[in-house]
């Protein structure tokens, strides 16, 4: 991200330049030359098109056929295979199929033939391309430059923008269109005559862009400004940055300000603060120096330098004198000067004056002396002069021109010009006063005025020059001419001049020199004077100071002085534009047939301008080219003009030598790169393509190339011994002798070209110096050698063999040493720096020593050719013959894989084991769980799951793995609080806190394998994945108008609106379903951001039809909200299903959309016409039984044909009916809807990009007659790619049974066609058709194999099941232990006696050695079908029943065989019809007669009923056998696990003639043994009582057997417990009634205060009574009132007057002789008497006490009398405050509160509770009925065999039993409910307790009790007669039913009192404390608690 300049352009564009393109073009209409061609392989191109298209006045995009496409060129190698396709700012991504490389052109618009109005619009295309780091997400590049556009645009464009082609005007020529950046690309037209230029201003056809700056506002389509300091912005978000203005940065899309801390600058191109280059302090954005570190002066001259202090101030500066470590300039003009700027001396055109130099231009009235060069006085009133002659006067006095001087008045003849300040002749003609002849003369011809004579002139006419009172044509010598036309003096040494200064001559006079514009005494430093000509001539380049041309005194730094030699210096050869050399091959050492196996290339460069926007070449050896990138310092490798290698490193400086060399070896394969003699990273380019066949270079020019390519040009720069070899140079060749310069070329040296030819004209050619014979180039005519070579500074010295290059610090230059004598070449003076030795000598290259080796140390090799010891791999603890030839490796290193060498690390993906010091592969990580980009719902559940594999087998101790979450908007760790393992499991498996877990933001999610450093060094493994929380649209409206139409007639309007998100919207779907929500079907629309559309429904054939119309948003992350609506359609009058058939065209259908309408309409066609109807899914193993075989079954239109063993049927239907069921009436109407799917699934099956597949594969499978061979190898296929895509990951349990759903269809239409062919006899003989149906069976089970694997790879600790049932497949996966005992099924919800199964104990696994862990994954599968077998040879059922097992860690499947205890299998005998009806026959007979069991035994041996088991070929029943039968499974235990299943054969029949065989079995007569079963009672309820009676004249039960059923003692026990217990309890309950406390009376009654009832007001007044007389000592009597009771004529219907003695009667106290009565009464208070003096009492009355006081006797009037009884609710509320009557909650009172609320919710704690309103003997009745119903209802339900009918219906044994214990409960609730409204106390009479007094209660009560003794005896009549009623059903039913029969009822009995007693009433206490709780909270849980409180009351006779 770059800051970019502002543009001044505007910032919307609205181009109306377009590019028409017509139809009818059969090819490609416009192709581009490809900007993005030849891509580097790093980055990420992006092709970026404007167009509109116009078709039948609407918009669509990419519509019909192939609108736009690439033409890949196959000769360039595969590069990318994922491309992200988008458009309007959406955009996904699609994985093709191989991979594709950027094209060379790009080529479009290709449209049908079929339409001549339509047209397309195309405005800028542009090519962008970015480097795979540069943005996070692509997203990101779309919202920046969206709308962007640089057509306008003057200021720097951003590096991504490759090229573009911006259209023309209208008119203007196609040919010649080209990019706009390199206008190298062009465009092509196929067919100019359908394409050109076009204007438009039609709305929507034009597009308006944005300026960069600006970005499109997508709320209002217009362009905003982005918000400074943003440049540029995202296309959302005006502050969400891009790029920055200046002094700006983005981070995080962020613009910060350029503020660096003290010592660093802002670099503006790499955005980043950097450290001011040394010795600075501080620094500008530049990196030049504003202040310097301690020891340096800063300069502060403008040169921003920094110098040392020893160094001091260099000229015209001096050291600050405020003590600053600063060197001050020094005064304008001055050369040297002290710390106060007091000058010594000046620069030139300055002269000193008290030491101050000042430009040579004099104050006013003063002039400057030209040989002193002081300022000196003019004349009197003179204010400027020349010398002696003044030139103006000040103001007062005027210049006499004649006498130079200013006078006060005028000579005779003159006035005063007030204008001019000068005096001037009286006349205007040019005429003067002659003092001769006193007459006016005229003045000579020039002059315009004159005064003493006509030459004597005072002013000229224009063009004459003024000079010394004469005018003249020109100035003399030694004068100029100045603007104003006067003539004035030159400098004295100017001879001729253009001004006064000695700085502007033209020439000299004698004794001065002129050098540019300024005359010399002497001449400058690096002149020298020329005496003939007066000059100051230059010195050579190289000189700072000569004498002559050729005699030089002092050279310049960097050259060498030699007295005889003058200056010395090295040669160059100089490249530059139209400069380089192409020279030629050496054929001695280059042959023609040259074939490199190996190439090294050398060459020193020094350039001058590395930041040229050029591509400059350094050297041309094509294929190779070594080349500088444009705007880059750097140097790089080209080969073929396209691959790039080997970045130089560090960046390159200009003026700088630099050596770099590359070597190539075929032999190795390597490539490897030098700057400086260090190797530098050869790049991401791939090597192999450059080394694996080395070319012979085809040309060998330095400094350019002979195929310069697009903005390559010549190298710019100097260049130095070039040389090339035919050997790949090692590393230290290349870096210790790239400076010794060869007398005599190596002979692997092929080419040598040193470049040090003199340009002195001695040579004019060129030199090769590598074979005797002497190659020259010579580059005339085009360039002399003088141009081509230049004589420069000696800072590269190539020095001859023997010495070394040294850089002399004193001269400043290079010089050549010789080395030590034991060095043949060195790098130093010293022995220790030898490179190569002299003989007999050898170099030890690590310590670059010569010496003589006898042996070698420990990790050292003697080489055997050189005889040297050289050191063993830095890692090797010793080596043999070679450096990494180790025999052993040093402690931490580690065997090199697959090599001999050792490594401190292994290889990238591997880790070193420290024990072994081997290297291993670090471990794999298999999968994460949610997968990378995933995007997931804000609110659900993560569950995260992941994998990996050791690969090596490490122990577990030996390394840790675990869980990395980050959010990635702040880089925030957040993996301690998100990540939450699940309790005693496995941490790869774990959930996210979804508290911690925020929307709107990206996560990584890592998972990782990390080795513990002291076993292993970099075993660490990783997966990461990344994923978004996001959340979905919220409040949206579905709304569609009208609500009912009819169908191909009604134009519905559906809208959605009302959506809100915080992500973008980005499109609106509209589905629809035709059966009620269970599958919708889209609605095609062409722009996806309408919220509204208008549909016409297809035709349908109800008579009316609810279609649910579902309304979806989906936001920018793919997040969707649905909701729908209902609508009605109504059938066409004249719809017609067979019409519609006629009139289906599918080839019309070319979208998605489209065909999935057909298949929709097709599908609505077959349920018409063939009556259709969709099966449940999950109905398993849908059998048919024989008897429902009938011609109904097919519609009377055909024959039903049954296959038992199967017990599966066909319909054999007759001409012209067809179908599974005949019920189509034209079999060509079925076969022409196969056809037509079949068609429709061939072309959903082409297309790219497909939404819909799920809605597909369930259309085309529904229906089974609509299937064909086609249409199922289409489906397979759909699903096989899908399972191919989804690879290991998970899949969810929907997605399983949607699966599984699709797999049983497929299998079912198999099975049909098995069918079809057995029954029509046509399969037998059919081999070919028996292997396809055979193949179609395993396709189907393959897909289905993929289901199991997947599902099993979930089972762990926390999901430890999984079951999954379709109608053909069902299968059970579940973790379970050895020591478990379990029966196990695949299906579920099935009855017991359809069900397979297994059980499996320990018993199975006891002493066996398997290969099976201790917790292992059981898995069955049952097929309805026998899928092994086409043609049932073997009579073997069709249900197959497959068990595996499989261990728990590692899912590998366990071989189990040879077991000494077997497994038992139960197989349901329904699977086999001939079996079903054999079975129920065979269990008829009795085992116990002889007869019978014979018959049994005969029969079941005849069977040949057998175990059999599917051995991968066949079946077999080795190690199966059958255990026997019962009358629901047939028994077998096989020692091994396998695919099971029964087989059977029909038994013989015995007749008079022959035994035959019959395909169906017919039962024998039964024999009874004359006791009564279960089935002889089991019948109607009409005919029960007779059927009893005819039962019971031939078979008798047995008393014996009834003094065993449980009946009778669970009567006796119940007629004791109630009697025992209403003794007990009645007596004690009486005692207790009476001795309630007044406080357990008011509970009961729920006493309410109530002042009026209990007449406060009273009672006040008598207690005050009370209390005076108590203190006066008079006793208060009882007496009657003349006061009445507020309500005591009110009637007492049933105490009548007898009551009022207990009713509080007002009372009047005794008054004594002070005369008291109730009104004055005042209560006496006792005050103490002063001075000892007794106590007083003063009277106070009630309204005289404190409120306390009042309180107090308020709340002892209210305890003497009963208030108000309280209802039901009353009551509720009156519990509820005393179980929170602890408010404060410590410890202590939260344990109370809990037990107090507990106890209070209990049924039987409520029963325990003493009540006056209810007496416990009533309790107690109701009880005892309550469990009578119990009995009873439960035995009438056994008598006449409802239970069976409740299993029956609902299937699963356990569901069964409950359901029948509890309806039992709830009818008894009913049946008791009137009988407790008997018992219970009406509110009337408890209303009679109001206004009791306390002490009178329990008479009360008694009264009461007696008028509750009538509904008492009704109550007890009524519960003693369903008493003895229960009696006689118990008794009657355990006397008749068989024993087993009643021990049923009896455990009913017991689950139903153990519902009732334990799970409901502990249910009820809990479900109540959970409501008292949570009331607390919500006030809601209250009226919950209240209302099962009332129930409560009810229930138990108090409310």
């Amino acid at each position: 991200m770059t800051a970019l300049n502002v543009n001044t352009q505007p910032p919307n564009i609205e181009d109306t330049y377009t590019l028409r393109l017509n139809s009818n073009s059969p090819n490609y209409q416009v192709c581009y030359d490809n900007p993005l061609y030849n891509l580097e392989a790093s980055k990420y191109g992006v092709y970026d098109v404007w167009f509109y298209i116009q078709y039948w006045d609407q918009w669509k995009m990419f519509d019909r056929g192939i609108l736009m496409k690439f033409m890949y060129n196959s000769s360039y190698p595969a590069s990318n295979s994922t491309w992200i396709i988008g458009r309007d700012r959406g955009y996904y991504t699609r994985k093709m199929s191989q991979n594709y490389p950027h094209p060379l052109k790009v080529c479009m618009w290709q449209m049908p033939a079929d339409n001549s109005s339509m047209y397309i619009r195309q405005n800028e295309i542009k090519f962008f391309a970015y480097q795979n780091t540069e943005f996070y997400y692509f997203y990101h590049f779309i919202y920046r430059f969206y709308a962007q556009s640089y057509k306008l645009y003057t200021g720097v464009k951003p590096t991504y923008i490759v090229d573009y082609y911006r259209p023309k005007p209208q008119s203007s020529s196609l040919s010649g269109w080209t990019a706009s950046i390199n206008t190298n690309l062009k465009a092509t037209f196929t067919d100019q005559s359908r394409v050109s230029w076009s204007d438009t201003d039609t709305l929507g056809e034009n597009i308006n862009y944005c300026m960069p700056g600006y970005h499109k506002n997508m709320s209002y389509w217009n362009c905003t400004q982005c918000d400074s300091p943003c440049f540029e912005c995202s296309i959302w978000n005006s502050s969400f940055c891009y790029s920055c203005i200046k002094n700006y940065y983005p981070s995080e899309y962020y613009c910060y300000k350029a503020d660096c801390p003290k010592g660093q600058f802002f670099n503006d191109t790499r955005k980043i603060c950097q450290t001011c280059p040394a010795p600075c302090s501080s620094c500008n954005d530049e990196g030049q120096c504003l202040y310097c570190q301690a020891g340096y002066n800063y300069i502060n001259n403008g040169s921003r330098l920094c110098l040392s202090n020893v160094d001091g101030c260099p000229k015209n500066t001096t050291l600050d004198s405020d003590g600053y470590r600063i060197c001050q300039q020094c005064p304008q003009g001055c050369r040297t000067c002290n710390s106060s700027n007091y000058c010594y001396s000046c620069l030139t055109d300055y002269y000193l004056k008290n030491g101050t130099c000042l430009l040579n231009q004099c104050s006013m009235g003063k002039y400057q002396n030209s040989v002193s060069k002081q300022c000196q006085n003019c004349s009197t009133n003179c204010s400027s002069c020349s010398s002696n002659q003044c030139l103006k006067c000040y103001n007062g006095s005027y210049l006499d021109t004649t006498s130079g001087t200013c006078k006060l008045s005028c000579p005779i003849g003159t006035y005063q010009n007030q204008t001019s300040g000068t005096c001037q002749k009286c006349q205007s003609n040019c005429y003067y006063q002659n003092s001769n002849n006193r007459k006016c003369d005229k003045c000579k011809n020039s002059c315009l005025l004159c005064v003493t004579s006509e030459t004597d002139c005072v002013s000229c006419k224009p063009g004459s020059l003024y000079s010394n009172r004469q005018c003249q044509d020109s100035c003399k010598d030694q004068e100029y001419a100045s603007q104003a036309g006067f003539c004035y003096p030159c400098d004295p040494a100017c001879k001729v001049c253009n001004g006064s200064l000695d700085s502007l001559c033209q020439k000299c006079n004698p004794g001065y020199y002129l050098q540019g514009s300024t005359c010399y005494k002497k001449c400058p430093t690096s002149y020298y004077p020329n005496l003939l000509a007066q000059t100051c001539e230059s010195c050579k380049y190289y000189c700072d100071d000569c004498n002559q041309d050729n005699d030089c005194n002092i050279c310049k730094s960097g050259y060498g002085f030699i007295k005889t030699l003058n200056c010395t210096g090295e040669y160059f050869y100089k490249s530059g534009l139209n400069r380089s050399l192409s020279l030629p091959f050496n054929t001695q050492t280059i042959p023609s047939d040259f074939d490199p196996e190996e190439l090294t290339t050398e060459l020193w460069f020094k350039a001058q301008d590395l930041m040229s926007i050029a591509i400059q070449v350094l050297l041309g050896l094509n294929p190779y080219k070594i080349r500088k990138i444009s705007n880059d310092p750097i140097m790089q490798l080209q080969y073929q003009n396209t691959l790039q290698y080997c970045n130089s490193e560090p960046i390159l400086k200009n003026n700088v030598w630099y050596h770099i060399a590359f070597t190539f070896s075929q032999k190795t394969l390597t490539l490897a790169c030098y700057q400086d003699g260090n190797s530098v990273p050869v790049g991401l380019s791939p090597t192999i393509v450059v080394v694996q066949n080395l070319i012979k270079p085809e040309e060998m020019t330095l400094g350019g190339s002979k195929d310069l390519k697009s903005q390559e040009t010549n190298f710019d720069g100097y260049i130095k011994e070039f040389r090339l070899w035919k050997i790949a140079r090692t590393s230290f060749q290349i870096k210790n002798f790239r400076t010794v310069s060869f007398t005599i070329a190596p002979p692997d040296m092929i080419a040598y070209w040193r470049l040090d030819d003199k340009n002195d004209g001695s040579t004019q050619v060129f030199s090769e110096a590598t074979s005797n014979q002497v190659i020259t180039y010579d580059p005339q005519p085009i360039l002399k050698i003088q141009d081509l070579v230049e004589f420069r500074e000696i800072y590269l010295k190539l020095c001859q063999e023997g010495t070394y290059s040294y850089f002399n610090e004193t001269l400043g230059y290079y010089i050549c040493l010789p080395c030590d004598n034991m060095c043949k070449n060195c790098i130093g003076k010293t022995s220790s720096h030898c490179i190569e030795c002299n003989l007999p000598y050898k170099l030890i290259k690590e310590e670059f020593i010569c010496k003589i080796v006898e042996y070698c140390l420990e990790g050292e090799f003697m080489d055997k050719i050189t005889g040297l010891c050289f050191k063993c791999n830095s890692n090797c603890k010793t080596c043999f013959n070679d450096s990494n030839n180790c025999q052993a490796c040093k402690q931490g290193a580690f065997r090199e894989y697959q090599g001999t060498s050792c490594v401190d690390t292994c290889p990238v993906g591997m880790y070193g084991n420290v024990k072994s010091q081997q290297c291993y592969f670090n471990p794999r990580i298999d999968y994460i769980i949610p997968a990378s980009e995933s995007i997931i719902l804000f609110g659900s559940f993560i569950d995260v799951k992941g994998n990996f594999t050791m690969l090596n087998k490490e122990d577990k101790e030996s390394y840790t793995y675990g869980w990395k979450v980050i959010r990635l908007s702040d880089n925030l760790d957040i993996t301690v609080d998100a990540v939450k393992p699940y309790y005693e499991t496995d941490i790869r498996k774990m959930h996210m806190d979804n508290n911690i877990i925020q929307a709107y933001n990206y996560y990584s999610l890592t998972l990782f394998v990390k080795g513990l450093p002291e076993f292993y060094n970099g075993l660490y493994a990783e997966m990461v994945n990344t994923f978004y929380v996001g959340s979905a649209p919220k409040n949206g409206k579905c709304q569609v108008f009208p609500f009912q139409g009819i169908a191909t007639v009604t134009n519905f309007k559906i809208q959605q609106s009302g959506w809100v998100d915080e992500e973008i919207i980005t499109r609106y779907d509209f589905l629809y379903s035709l059966d009620g929500g269970t599958e919708y079907f889209p609605i095609q629309t062409d722009n996806r951001l309408s919220q509204e559309i208008s549909y016409q429904f297809q035709s349908i054939y109800d008579k009316f039809i609810e279609v649910r119309v579902m309304c979806k948003a989906t936001n920018l992350k793919g997040f969707s909200s649905k909701i729908t609506t209902l609508i009605v359609l109504e059938k066409k009058s004249n719809a017609d299903a067979s019409k519609d058939l006629s009139n289906i065209n599918t080839l019309l259908q070319e979208n998605e959309e489209d065909i999935l309408q057909m298949i929709i309409q097709l599908k609505l066609i077959t349920k018409q016409l063939g009556n259709t109807k969709t099966q449940d899914p999950q109905a398993f193993d849908p059998r048919l039984s024989s008897k429902d075989c009938n011609n109904k079954l097919c519609n009377n239109n055909g024959n039903c044909v049954y296959l038992n063993y199967q017990k599966k049927y066909y319909c054999n239907c007759t001409e012209p009916f067809a179908g599974l069921n005949c019920t189509y009436s034209n079999k060509t109407q079925l076969i022409q809807i196969k056809s037509f799917i079949s068609q429709l699934s061939v072309k959903y099956l082409s297309l790219s990009d497909k939404q819909y597949e799920d809605i597909f594969l369930s259309l085309v499978s529904d229906y089974l007659e609509t299937m064909n061979d086609v249409t199922f190898g289409i489906i397979i296929q759909i699903i096989g790619n899908q399972f191919s895509q989804n690879g290991q990951y998970p899949l969810t349990n929907k997605q399983v049974t949607y699966y599984m759903n699709l797999i049983s269809n497929l299998i079912e239409y198999v099975e049909n066609q098995v069918v079809q062919l057995n029954a029509t006899r046509t399969l037998l003989n059919d081999e070919i058709k028996i292997q396809n149906l055979q193949d179609n069976y395993q396709s189907a089970l393959d897909l289905f194999e993929y289901l199991r694997s997947n599902s099993l790879n979930q089972i762990d600790m926390l999901d430890p099941s999984k079951q999954f049932q379709s109608r053909m497949i069902s299968y059970k996966q579940i973790l379970i232990s050895q020591d478990s005992l379990q029966q196990l099924s695949a299906t579920q919800d099935l009855k017991k006696s359809l069900t397979t199964f297994i059980k499996i104990s320990e018993i199975n696994f006891k002493n066996q050695g398997l290969p099976l862990e201790q917790d292992f994954i059981f898995e069955a599968i049952e097929f309805a079908v026998n899928p092994y077998q086409v043609v049932n040879f073997e009579n073997i059922s069709n249900n197959v029943f497959e068990v595996s097992f499989y261990n728990a860690s590692d899912k590998a499947k366990a071989e189990i065989k040879n077991l000494s205890n077997g497994f038992d299998f139960y197989f349901p005998h329904q699977d086999n019809q001939n079996l079903s009806e054999f079975i129920t026959y065979y269990n008829s007979l009795s085992p116990y007669k002889a007869k019978q069991k014979a018959l049994r035994s005969q029969l079941l041996q005849s069977s040949k009923l057998d175990c059999q088991y599917w051995n991968s070929h066949q079946w077999s029943n080795q190690g199966c056998h059958l255990q026997g039968v019962d009358k629901t499974h047939i028994k077998c235990n096989c020692n091994h696990l396998s695919s099971f299943s029964t087989t059977f054969m029909t038994p013989k029949q015995s007749s008079a003639s022959a035994e035959t065989y019959t395909n169906k079995y017919l039962k024998s007569n039964l024999d009874d043994d004359g006791k009564i079963k279960i089935e002889d009672l089991i019948v109607p309820f009409d005919k029960y009582f007779k059927n009893l009676e005819e039962l019971l004249q031939h078979k008798t039960p047995s008393l014996i057997e009834f003094i065993f059923k449980p009946g009778i003692y669970i009567v006796l026990l119940f007629w004791l417990m109630y009697i025992s217990s209403l003794f007990y309890y009645t007596g004690k309950d009486k005692i207790k009634r009476e001795k309630m406390t007044k406080s357990q009376i008011r509970d009961d009654l729920a006493e309410i205060k109530d002042d009026k009832i209990q007449n406060l007001d009273e009672l006040v007044k008598e207690l005050l009574a009370r209390d005076l007389n108590k203190n006066q000592g008079i006793q208060p009597q009882e007496i009657s009132s003349q006061q009445t009771r507020q309500n005591s004529g009110e009637d007492r219907i049933k105490l009548k007057l007898n009551r009022l003695d207990y009713i509080n009667q007002p009372k009047q106290v005794l008054l004594t002789s002070q005369n008291f009565t109730l009104d004055n009464l005042n209560i006496p208070t006792q005050i103490i008497g002063m001075g000892g003096n007794s106590p007083k009492l003063i009277i106070k009355n009630f309204e005289q006490l404190d409120e306390y006081q009042q309180k107090l006797i308020k709340r002892r009037a209210r305890k003497r009398v009963f208030g108000r009884v309280g209802d039901v609710n009353e009551r509720a509320k009156r519990l509820y405050k005393q179980i929170f009557k602890r408010k404060q909650f410590t410890p202590e009172n939260k344990m109370k509160f809990f037990h107090e609320a507990l106890k209070n919710n209990l049924w039987f704690s409520l029963m325990a509770k003493t009540s006056k309103i209810a007496p416990r003997h009533t309790r107690l009745t109701l009880l005892y009925l309550y469990i009578s119903m119990h009995l009873s209802i439960t035995s009438v339900v056994y008598i006449f065999g409802y239970q069976q009918l409740i299993a029956d219906l609902i299937g699963d044994s356990t569901f069964s039993t409950l359901a029948i214990a509890i309806l039992p409960l709830i009818a008894a609730w009913i049946i008791c409910l009137p009988v407790a409204l008997v018992f219970r106390m009406p509110m009337t009479l408890r209303r009679e307790l109001e206004g009791v007094r306390a002490k009178k209660i329990n008479k009360v009560f008694k009264e009461i009790d007696q008028l509750m003794g009538c509904r008492y005896a009704l109550g007890y009549f009524i519960s003693f007669t369903c008493f003895v009623i229960m009696t006689i059903i118990v008794i009657f039913f355990n006397y008749i039913y068989p024993t087993d029969y009643c021990m049923g009822w009896m455990m009913i009995l017991v689950a139903l009192y153990f519902l009732d007693m334990i799970i409901f009433t502990l249910g009820f206490a809990g479900f109540q404390l959970l409501n008292i709780i949570l009331s607390l909270k919500c006030r809601f849980f209250y009226h919950i608690w209240a209302l099962f409180e009332i129930i409560r009351y009810y229930k138990n006779l108090r409310g």
